[in-house]
């Protein structure tokens, strides 16, 4: 009759907590544009929940130029976005050769175009919206 307890009282043995469910952040999409653009420019965009990277290289016509962007987001409670990224451009052309950088670390509002760096005539704008 011990044993019969004993063999009882392992199986009320207490079992450990499941294992925290991770939380995942929904996608963003964050897109970078030089404004003003011209013809035949477009936006970059990168769609992420975390940590992101993007490049172009383009050459023709005389002219070429390279695009990098790295950086990472959150998403905050409140609906808005802490992004740190860094970008570089480089172009050359008949015109001459330019370079362009900016690291930064910021907070944006969802829907909100922000002005994040400024270069001559050329002015980096951010923004962003979640996807579903």
């Amino acid at each position: 009759m011990v044993c019969v307890s004993a063999v009882c009282a392992q199986d009320k043995a207490p079992q450990p907590p499941p294992a925290a469910a991770v939380k995942v952040q929904p996608s963003i999409r964050v897109t970078f544009k030089l404004m003003p653009m011209d013809a035949n420019e477009k936006d970059v965009f990168v769609v992420s929940n975390g940590e992101f990277s993007t490049s172009r290289e383009w050459k023709g016509d005389g002219s070429s130029f390279a695009l990098e962007i790295t950086g990472a987001l959150e998403l905050q409670p409140d609906g808005r976005l802490v992004m740190t990224f860094k970008a570089a451009l480089h172009g050359e052309g008949p015109d001459g050769t330019g370079d362009f950088r900016v690291s930064t670390h910021l907070l944006l509002a969802p829907g909100k175009e922000l002005e994040v760096a400024r270069l001559g005539d050329k002015t980096l704008v951010v923004n962003f919206s979640p996807q579903q």
